[in-house]
């Protein structure tokens, strides 16, 4: 499937009968092609079942990676609107910045590959589900859902430390440790730990996170705030005890400004 993308560009040129170089916008045009393959090329790799929000995502592999079935996923209905390829929809993902043409060929290139059509159907490429460990509030249910989670993401967050990523083959280890920290924050509502996805998994290739190799450790700060709320079991302490982390970061920061 061809494409024609129009874009306009900024380069810093000197116009006619000027003698000062400026930014200048300028319009052009490129032809991209998003692939093709037939369905037994991209065989369902892992099926997420929500729990929460009750709908069913079917990633496929190929190339090496995961994608999903493009669309908006209304999470209230659990029903899909699919979106194909189009201008249109190109000119709704971009960064609306000042980018020379080099930077926006790119930038389009880049697009059209992230998009798949299987059978005839439009697939994104899509980051691998994984389970993750969020606590909310200061502890002893302070906070939403009693205040610790187990949930998935599709991505790492810089935030949060590798200690509470799981890849989807580890269920059973991240309810574990979902547990032990709801516990220890004295989180009682949040017992018992319930994953908000359960998966199937169809290839096992498909499931290559690896937190302890592909993640950091977190933000410091907020590490911090998770330990103390661990260890004060008590909201109105965990409150006190976060002000006072907060006005140490602010001075160190202002000290090294």
């Amino acid at each position: 499937m061809k494409l024609t993308i129009p874009f306009t560009y900024t380069e810093t040129v000197t116009p006619p009968r000027c003698r000062k170089a400026r930014p200048v916008q300028f319009t052009s045009s490129m032809t991209v092609e998003i692939r093709e393959v037939k369905r037994a090329a991209a065989p369902v790799a892992i099926i997420e079942y929500d729990n929460l929000y009750k709908y069913v995502v079917r990633f496929r592999w190929f190339g090496g990676q995961l994608w999903s079935d493009e669309g908006e996923w209304d999470r209230g209905r659990g029903d899909r609107k699919h979106k194909t390829p189009t201008v249109a929809l190109y000119q709704s993902d971009r960064y609306l910045d000042y980018k020379s043409l080099m930077e926006r060929r790119k930038d389009i290139s880049k697009w059209a590959k992230s998009w798949l059509l299987i059978g005839g159907k439009p697939y994104r490429t899509h980051g691998e589900p994984r389970y993750v460990v969020m606590t909310f509030g200061l502890g002893c249910n302070h906070g939403i859902g009693g205040g610790t989670a187990l949930m998935v993401d599709h991505s790492f967050n810089s935030n949060i430390g590798k200690a509470r990523y799981f890849p989807i083959t580890q269920r059973e280890a991240a309810i574990t440790e979902a547990t032990r920290i709801a516990i220890a924050r004295g989180d009682t509502k949040a017992l018992p730990i319930r994953p908000s996805s359960r998966f199937t998994i169809l290839i096992p290739e498909a499931v290559r996170c690896n937190p302890a190799k592909q993640h950091g450790d977190g933000d410091p700060f907020m590490n911090r705030i998770n330990a103390m709320t661990e260890r004060v079991k008590d909201p109105i302490v965990a409150g006190f005890g976060t002000l006072a982390l907060l006005g140490r970061e602010l001075s160190r920061k202002e000290a090294s400004a």
